[in-house]
């Protein structure tokens, strides 16, 4: 971005990106403004402390931009692996996918390497993979909305809620439920499951609970 700061004889530049571990650790202490400072620009604890305030203002502020890199374009290959289509994603990608979500920086690295096939990302920077972990989301939200009715759900202001609030269940507790119907609640049937489409497991789903429902229904009926 060609930001730099000089201190004395000392230059620190702003990097173009950001590693991903350096980005969580960002993340995980967002109060920290000296180990933002040291972290990204490289500048010693105690020459931060002459930093005038205005000028520590500023650095902050650039390193926020790089934090939510929003103008990087769509990587689709990162090291010789391609990103996923979504609609192609496993129902077992998908369940770690929401396993891990439920503590998203902890397990940014994780999912990362799940959308792209990744094994390593000790060497990725967050400016490759932002807009890619953007367009999941706004996806998983997508299909959510589709298959609400399945996970007891609600959508509010593009969140995900549970419909069943003195239940607190997030939806990643449901999916063992959702694994052991489609496995006909056999344990030795799961790994088959898992390696299933997504979607075509949701539709099958979303089939059998109109059938049950129908079939009450109509129990209902032959008993009045």
């Amino acid at each position: 971005m060609g930001y730099s700061l000089n201190i004395g004889d000392n230059e620190y530049e702003l990097p173009a990106d950001i590693l991903i571990d350096t980005w969580v650790n960002l993340n995980r202490n967002s109060l920290n403004q000296y180990l933002w400072l040291n972290s990204v620009y490289g500048i010693p604890f105690d020459e931060i402390k002459i930093i005038p305030e205005n000028t520590k203002v500023m650095c902050l502020a650039l390193i926020s931009a790089l934090l939510t890199p929003d103008w990087k374009p769509m990587t689709k290959e990162i090291k010789g692996c391609t990103l996923m289509n979504f609609d192609d994603m496993t129902l077992g990608e998908f369940i770690d996918m929401e396993v891990y979500i439920d503590d998203y920086f902890t397990n940014y690295s994780a999912m990362i390497k799940i959308l792209y096939g990744l094994e390593d990302t000790s060497d990725v920077h967050i400016g490759e993979v932002h807009s890619a972990m953007k367009y999941f989301l706004t996806w998983r939200l997508m299909l959510y909305k589709q298959y609400k009715n399945l996970f007891d759900i609600d959508i509010e202001d593009d969140t995900i809620v549970e419909v069943q609030q003195d239940k607190r269940v997030k939806p990643a507790h449901q999916w063992y439920d959702v694994v052991m119907t489609l496995a006909d609640g056999k344990f030795l049937n799961m790994d088959d499951v898992t390696s299933k489409p997504l979607i075509q497991s949701l539709n099958w789903l979303a089939w059998n609970k109109d059938k049950v429902r129908a079939e009450i229904r109509q129990m209902k009926r032959n008993k009045i």
